[in-house]
């Protein structure tokens, strides 16, 4: 799915995996991302709140190595 693909593309550059990055971009292109989103993707970003809400949570799960705050979990958990 796009939202898999963009958490994958986040996560994999906040680790400095370019063979990750390089798999996954393959694969966010096949899913149907279009370049900028990739590239915002790999940033943390996108348009989609929904997505958005994944990516800052997945990142946040990489920063603090899985020791999330109560509200960072609850703010993902309130964006579905």
């Amino acid at each position: 799915s796009p939202i898999r693909e963009q958490i994958a593309l986040a996560v994999s550059q906040e680790n400095g995996c370019e063979y990750c990055l390089s798999a996954h971009s393959l694969i966010a292109k096949l899913a149907g991302l279009s370049p900028a989103q990739i590239l915002a993707a790999r940033r943390g970003r996108t348009d989609d709140p929904k997505a958005q809400a994944a990516l800052t949570f997945a990142l946040d799960l990489v920063d603090n190595r899985g020791d999330v705050s109560d509200e960072s979990f609850a703010a993902a958990e309130e964006s579905g």
